[in-house]
Parts: C-alpha cells; structure tokens; sequence
C-alpha cells in the first residue's frame, strides 16, 4: 500500500492465521493474530446470522475502546 502512516492503514477482520501473517507480511492492524487478541470478536463477526449482528460486534468492539492497532 502507498499509505505511509501505520494508523491511516485499513484494519483486516479475518481468523488469527490469516490475520498474523497478513500483519506480518502487509503491515496491516488486525483484529485477530496469533496472540489470541481479538479471537472472540472475529468469530462472532464470522458466525453472525444477519448483518445488523455483524455490525453489533464492531459497535461493541468500539465500544469497549479495543481499536489500538498491533503491529508486528
């Protein structure tokens, strides 16, 4: 990405698999990695039945003030 600035990257919700290897290979803040932060939101994200329920873990997730990026 052309994006210079770390906290101007988009954030990827994906499994932690996916998601530590993306942090390590794009740079990219995750919601899942392989430290185990963000497992619970990420699969209740996936799981979820309807969209307003996807959304209802983001809001949450903000919430709760969990939006700092981890970088590798």
């Amino acid at each position: 990405t052309d994006i210079e600035l770390p906290e101007d990257r988009p954030a990827i919700l994906t499994w932690w698999d996916y998601g530590f290897y993306l942090a390590s290979t794009s740079e990219h803040p995750t919601v899942a990695d392989n430290y185990q932060s963000g497992i619970p939101p990420a699969a209740n994200f996936h799981t979820a039945q309807t969209e307003q329920e996807a959304v209802s873990v983001l809001i949450i997730r903000l919430c709760e003030g969990v939006k700092e990026p981890k970088y590798m």
